[in-house]
């Protein structure tokens, strides 16, 4: 983005946080509501927190946290995590390996993501997921039907319910772990530069 002159605010996300809204969200929404005009990109967790926000002229996702892999939640496990929410210690092993990253990861590719979550942070995803907004028919979606940490059925699911524009790519997780991560990028950010008119700048 930087490469193509544009501006850019990036948001770093909690990965360990006791209340999506008040942890997460609303922090994420005062930001936006201090920007001008703009086009927002959301990746995995920040695809999901982007689903809540409204203001940007248009939003892309990028492998969206709409919903847990098939591989890693099942009813049982949403029971139990129900149950379990009271505990905000960090004490469930991560479901995500190097190789879920994307077939270019190295082990430094996963430096960063905690090897451990609590139960409360995870039943907010599921919470959060579970009562989606509906998007904008100007959104943009990019996703890969090979991506074991979101779930790949969910994403098309919607995209198909609210017709969007989508692209899939081979690969994992991480867009930029992918093979054809340098098409993939020009795809992203002429998505992003398709949300302006004459504008010259993003955030």
């Amino acid at each position: 983005m930087l490469d193509r002159d544009l501006d850019v605010t990036h948001i770093q996300l909690p990965t360990h946080f006791k209340d999506f809204e008040r942890d997460v969200l609303k922090k994420c929404m005062d930001i936006q509501e201090v920007m001008e005009d703009h086009v927002a990109v959301g990746f995995s967790f920040g695809g999901l927190t982007l689903s809540y926000m409204f203001k940007a002229r248009r939003r892309i996702f990028i492998s969206p946290f709409w919903s847990v892999n098939e591989k890693w939640m099942t009813s049982s496990h949403e029971h139990m995590i129900k149950l379990l929410r009271v505990i905000t210690t960090p004490i469930l092993k991560r479901q995500f390996d190097k190789e879920d990253a994307g077939p270019l990861a190295v082990d430094g590719d996963i430096f960063g993501i905690p090897e451990r979550l609590s139960v409360r942070t995870i039943d907010e995803f599921v919470k959060a997921q579970g009562r989606l907004p509906d998007p904008r028919s100007t959104d943009h979606i990019f996703f890969s039907h090979q991506d074991k940490v979101v779930s790949p059925t969910i994403i098309e699911k919607r995209v198909d319910q609210f017709s969007l524009g989508s692209n899939n790519y081979y690969g994992g997780h991480m867009f930029y772990l992918t093979r054809g991560r340098k098409e993939l990028v020009d795809l992203i950010l002429e998505q992003i530069e398709n949300g302006f008119d004459q504008s010259h700048s993003a955030n």
